[in-house]
């Protein structure tokens, strides 16, 4: 009996990892999660409570409320940022700012490593 037991909490452990690691965008978006653009090509999501932090960087992050032309609804990226290096610089300032501020508990164990950004768009 204790084997069963053992194995249906194994297997309940597993279905919860892998409800975990399976973002659905539509949930996500439902969940107040924001597309996140560069170059207009959509590479993520902003979920609200970084967005609530990130909104108070306008020359990095600008919202589109409503599409407009190619400019689809959700955080663009600033335009000013031409390429990867520029793009990582940028983003790595806010990332710094924000942790100075302790605004965000996640950057808290960061250690000053470059935040590279992974979208060379």
């Amino acid at each position: 009996m204790m084997a069963k037991s053992k194995a249906a909490a194994s297997e309940g452990i597993l279905r919860l990892l892998q409800k975990l690691n399976k973002v659905d965008i539509n949930e996500a978006l439902e969940r107040g999660c924001l597309p996140f653009f560069v170059n207009n090509q959509q590479v993520g999501l902003i979920r609200p409570d970084f967005w609530a932090h990130f909104k108070h960087y306008p020359d990095v992050f600008q919202l589109v409320e409503k599409s407009e032309g190619v400019r689809k609804f959700g955080v663009h990226l600033t335009e000013n940022c031409k390429n990867y290096e520029e793009r990582t610089v940028t983003i790595n300032n806010v990332l710094e700012d924000l942790k100075a501020k302790d605004a965000i508990g996640a950057l808290r164990g960061w250690r000053d490593e470059v935040r590279e950004t992974f979208f060379k768009v």
